[in-house]
């Protein structure tokens, strides 16, 4: 992943490229979300992020991280899940055009559809 920073408000988006699955290690991945988590800064929803751009006078926490992940593979979506369930964590999601074409699939999963989809909204 790589940060970028929203200009003049300085908000911190952790982007994640598309990624192989067959080299995905998820040790890495949650070392990865625990070092934002342990030095202080609080994972926040689209919602958040969308008023916070239309609102000058709207606040967030002092360490505030936007998580944003480009999936190209249902199975990219499976393999990030239980980390991002384990903290609760809100997420954007970037879908390429195999996974909207099997979008019924995801649709189908009630529990990734809540994690992934509703919470975020």
């Amino acid at each position: 992943g790589y940060i970028i920073k929203i200009p003049k408000r300085g908000i911190p988006i952790l982007h994640f490229e598309v990624f192989d699955i067959e080299n995905f290690d998820s040790t890495h991945f949650e070392e990865q979300i625990l070092f934002f988590l342990r030095s202080g800064y609080q994972v926040s929803s689209t919602r958040q992020l969308l008023e916070f751009i239309e609102d000058e006078n709207k606040k967030l926490t002092n360490k505030p991280l936007f998580l944003t992940f480009e999936i190209s593979k249902f199975s990219q979506i499976e393999a990030i899940t239980p980390i991002l369930e384990k903290y609760n964590l809100p997420v954007l999601l970037f879908l390429q055009d195999e996974v909207l074409n099997n979008l019924n699939i995801l649709l189908n999963n009630s529990k990734l559809t809540y994690s992934l989809l509703l919470k975020n909204i």
